[in-house]
């Protein structure tokens, strides 16, 4: 996100709705984790880095283990990249996206019956076994994307 620059309201728009997210995965830590962790997600995607630093940070800082580490930063950046996609999409006017899965083998069940499917934003489909409804990206290691529908 080098580069880019949104009105301050937005900016705490995006921050506020991170910070949510960041408490969702990583609650089995201590406050004083949390908060460290939100910063370094948040400080990493204000500068553009990878998530591989982001992973390295993480690890280093909380002294946990490579695979937790990886976990929390590719989730995290995951999730607010979709969390991005809908803000950006609906600030646009659009109303509806056609769900599209990553279309390999790890895609999940769920996620493939609702490949190709046009929801509406302001209603997320059930995606999960546990009936938990969110769009794309924004659950759990969920890779599948939102298309815009334009024109409908």
């Amino acid at each position: 996100m080098k580069g880019v620059r949104y009105p301050a309201a937005q900016r705490l728009a995006y921050v506020r709705l991170l910070n949510g997210l960041l408490e969702q995965l990583i609650l089995s830590l201590p406050q004083n984790f949390v908060d460290l962790v939100e910063q370094m997600v948040l400080t990493g995607l204000r500068q553009g880095s990878h998530v591989r630093d982001l992973e390295r940070s993480i690890k280093d800082k909380l002294a946990i283990a490579k695979q937790k580490a990886q976990l929390i930063a590719r989730d995290q950046v995951s999730k607010y990249s979709g969390d991005l996609t809908k803000h950006h999409q609906t600030y646009a006017g659009i109303k509806q996206y056609t769900w599209q899965t990553s279309r390999d083998e790890r895609a999940r069940p769920e996620h493939r019956v609702l490949d190709g499917q046009v929801f509406d934003w302001d209603k997320p489909p059930v995606s999960e076994k546990n009936c938990e409804r969110f769009h794309p990206r924004q659950g759990y290691r969920c890779r599948c994307d939102a298309i815009p529908v334009v024109g409908r």
